[in-house]
């Protein structure tokens, strides 16, 4: 899945995979959805997880989907295990075999800098970031929105409502 998604997502069609024959998995990532942080947002750390899911499941070869963040997660897995990938689904991410990430997340992966990075957002700053890459969204209900969520009870409403998949 991707940022700051969660294996919910996938709700709706796991449903489909395993009426088709498919025996399918969809993990959160460690920190995200119903899965505890483990204290190590690496992507090192990521994809050791995504390994442990793969060994702890016995999953064998696996049609592995991919998605956003969690593409470039998969996609390292996949390049460390190619024995347990049957075939890739890659939607919406990017891959950077040297290793190199753009500039904003250079940042965000940058001890202390990345840190202040994020404490300097503001409701105008993320309404308007998400107001020019989205449509049907406008700058006001995307400010409610980033209010809503620095409370727990708009916290837990956004999980639900996201869940629910009314939206």
């Amino acid at each position: 899945h991707g940022f700051p998604e969660t294996s919910y997502m996938w709700r709706r069609l796991l449903p489909d995979l395993a009426a088709a024959g498919w025996r399918a998995v969809a993990p959160d990532l460690p920190g995200y959805g119903d899965s505890p942080y483990e204290g190590d947002g690496s992507w090192e750390a990521q994809v050791a997880a995504l390994d442990r899911v793969w060994s702890e499941n016995e999953l064998g070869p696996v049609v592995l989907v991919v998605h956003d963040w969690g593409g470039i997660i998969g996609l390292r897995w996949a390049l460390q295990r190619p024995d347990a990938v049957r075939a890739l689904v890659i939607s919406d991410t990017g891959y950077f075999s040297d290793g190199q990430w753009h500039d904003f997340a250079q940042v965000l992966r940058t001890p202390v800098e990345g840190e202040a990075f994020i404490a300097q957002w503001t409701e105008a700053m993320l309404g308007q970031i998400l107001s020019s890459v989205s449509t049907g969204i406008g700058p006001d209900a995307v400010a409610e929105y980033a209010r809503a969520l620095e409370t727990e009870e708009g916290r837990r409403g956004a999980l639900e409502l996201y869940r629910s998949g009314d939206f």
